[in-house]
């Protein structure tokens, strides 16, 4: 927060809480050469280890468990879009489908329906008495080519 008249700045004024800054701002006391030494990753150095028995004890451990645990809420937000993301993906995919077999099915009930239609109208046909002798074999070769 900045002071908007330095003349009136008071040192002795906190203008954070530096306790709860204090208490989300973990310290690690580490010693990253105890750490190898106990891990095995340096052979030659005489290094004392005392008040060190475990690698645990360096806090080389923590820290990286910490390091990690900072980006969790991103991986997490960065997971989650994934996930929407790839659901949009895979419902469109089903409409799609599902409009595609629809479309045929709406394409079979139409050839259906229009070559019910027309062999009705070929029975009406047939059925007058004043069609043309020659119109008859037209009208069989059409009713037979459905």
């Amino acid at each position: 927060m900045a002071l908007e008249n330095e003349d009136d700045f008071d040192p002795s004024q906190d203008f954070r809480d530096y306790d709860e800054v204090a208490a989300n701002l973990p310290v690690f006391c580490v010693s990253s050469r105890a750490y190898q030494k106990l891990s095995g990753r340096i052979k030659k150095d005489n290094v004392s280890l005392d008040g060190f028995p475990s690698p645990e004890d360096t806090e080389i451990p923590q820290l990286q468990e910490h390091a990690r645990n900072l980006t969790e809420d991103t991986r997490l937000s960065a997971y989650q879009d994934f996930l929407n993301n790839f659901q949009q993906v895979v419902q469109s995919v089903f409409m799609w489908a599902s409009m595609s077999s629809r479309l045929q099915k709406l394409a079979e009930q139409t050839k259906k329906s229009r070559n019910q239609n027309l062999q009705g109208a070929l029975a009406e046909l047939r059925a007058v008495s004043s069609s043309p002798a020659h119109l008859s074999p037209t009208i069989d070769l059409v009713s037979t080519k459905r």
